[in-house]
């Protein structure tokens, strides 16, 4: 398989560890390094967004992903799409079914590719299906 067949794959397993709430999928799939910048537009490093899923703060009933792009260059691969989530906790938005765009950054560690970055920002409500 190529690099890009990998993280498209390992790009899917992620999104059933975030819908599950699977921290120690999470955990193993993201970078020790691994920064976030959410929605809510405050950084957030791997250790705090395992915080927030084990408190309840991080959960959704339902999430989708597109992958509308993938570059792959030697031990990098970034993926970009967009995904709709329904979240059920405490965020603005939750109950709602909301269209976010979304970009990753995949790097071939020792171990594997793990997630290194991930940015996401709400475009509006998710269209009807």
């Amino acid at each position: 398989m190529s690099a890009e067949d990998d993280v498209r794959t390992l790009d899917r397993r992620e999104l059933g560890m975030m819908r599950d709430a699977d921290v120690s999928g999470l955990d193993e799939l993201w970078s020790d390094d691994f920064l976030v910048t959410p929605p809510d537009n405050v950084a957030k490093t791997k250790d705090a967004v395992i915080a927030m899923i084990d408190a309840g703060r991080l959960v959704y009933s339902e999430m989708s992903r597109e992958v509308e792009h993938c570059v792959a260059r030697d031990s990098v691969v970034v993926t970009i799409g967009r995904e709709i989530v329904v979240s059920n906790d405490a965020r603005p938005h939750a109950g709602e079914r909301m269209m976010r765009r979304y970009t990753h950054v995949w790097a071939n560690e020792p171990s594997g590719w793990k997630l290194i970055a991930r940015h996401a920002n709400i475009v509006g409500p998710a269209p009807a299906t």
